[in-house]
């Protein structure tokens, strides 16, 4: 049994037969031969020039075309450097609670500097802030 596409596709293949036969031969001929009944017919390239078109057109502007493609390596390259500025962070974050686990220096200075918190017998000196002049 013939799917469907069988026959109108025995019917292309017979029209176009003898021009490649030609083209094969000397594809110079075809170009003089203008008169010949057995070039392909002007609707059929007309719409061989219209699907080619469209089908550049498709592969350039369509939602896997190239156009789609080059936005999508944009966005691959600065989601790389967003990843990579994300494992940066994550290695100080890594590294600061390693200091808050094991280093009692790293600890006190935390204390000192955010809580301002002294140890028993030191003295605060507190400096008025830059910029503000004194009379």
């Amino acid at each position: 049994m013939a799917s469907r596409w069988h026959l109108p596709l025995q019917g292309l293949a017979r029209l176009a037969a003898p021009a490649w036969a030609r083209l094969r031969a000397g594809g110079a001929e075809i170009l003089r031969d203008r008169g010949s009944a057995e070039r392909l017919p002007r609707g059929f390239l007309v719409f061989l020039l219209v699907f080619g078109a469209g089908m550049i057109l498709i592969s350039l502007v369509g939602d896997q075309g190239l156009i789609a493609y080059l936005r999508l390596q944009e966005e691959a390259r600065t989601l790389e450097v967003e990843i990579q500025q994300l494992e940066a962070h994550r290695h100080d974050l890594e590294r600061e609670v390693r200091a808050l686990r094991d280093d009692p220096a790293y600890i006190e200075l935390l204390a000192r500097k955010r809580l301002g918190l002294v140890k028993p017998g030191e003295t605060v000196i507190e400096l008025p802030p830059r910029g503000e002049a004194t009379r």
